[in-house]
């Protein structure tokens, strides 16, 4: 993280850190009790081929068995999947970067803040995709997963380049509907933009959200934009 000289600079002249939630140890708790499926396991909401594609797969990520998660939904199975892919093929010893700036900012002494609560990321996360629905994305991502790491190539060559319009046409190559996309970033980006000029009004503030809720239209960057502030790119280098 600290090669990121741009952005580093950045947060040390800011007094305050803002993340979507605070990241602390009373949340794994939550996550886990929302992550379990109730009155079915995994192998009964996929089909036979899928399941023994995606255990395998599994096996070759993590050198487990699939049924270990058996009781738990599939989302989480996939998202994470998608960590174990991320730390295969791009390996690092850092923390996950929102974590990484809350922490450094409390040894540093600034004040820290969230746009929203652990509960809210849940209903997003698992509460509006039914079981059912969960399944059909999973099997999904099995069957495409060629596609799966030409996709975390070009995410993680974009995120390095900070081009949002490649990040942003990756998301639009998935299979979420226009209401799931916008229950995901849209919706979330308007109730944020309802905190955030309270935050910036005072000091100034470090922001660490996901890379797509910057991008598009309806995006932070050009919702801040359009509400007067001035937005540029800070280089990573």
């Amino acid at each position: 993280m600290d090669s990121l000289q741009g952005v580093i600079n950045g947060f040390q002249q800011c007094k305050a850190v803002v993340g979507e939630i605070l990241l602390d140890s009373s949340i794994t708790m939550k996550l886990m009790l929302a992550a379990r499926l109730e009155n079915t396991t995994l192998d009964k909401l996929l089909s036979p081929d899928i399941y023994a594609s995606a255990d395998t797969w599994f096996k070759e990520l993590s050198g487990m068995d699939l049924a270990r998660f058996n009781g738990v939904n599939p989302v989480t199975v996939q998202n994470l999947m998608m960590v174990m892919m991320q730390q295969k093929y791009y390996p690092s010893s850092d923390e996950p970067m929102d974590l990484y700036f809350q922490r450094l900012g409390k040894r540093q002494g600034k004040s820290l803040m969230a746009l929203e609560n652990i509960d809210v990321q849940i209903n997003v996360l698992f509460k509006q995709f039914p079981v059912e629905r969960q399944a059909v994305m999973f099997a999904d991502f099995v069957r495409n997963r060629d596609k799966a790491l030409v996709e975390l190539r070009q995410m993680n060559s974009s995120y390095r380049k900070g081009d949002l319009n490649r990040l942003e046409q990756l998301l639009a190559e998935q299979n979420y509907t226009a209401s799931e996309s916008a229950f995901l970033l849209d919706n979330r980006n308007e109730k944020w933009m309802e905190e955030l000029p309270k935050m910036l009004r005072d000091r100034p503030t470090f922001v660490a959200v996901g890379a797509l809720h910057l991008a598009g239209d309806n995006g932070l960057v050009n919702l801040l934009r359009k509400a007067g502030y001035t937005v540029t790119s800070v280089p990573t280098n």
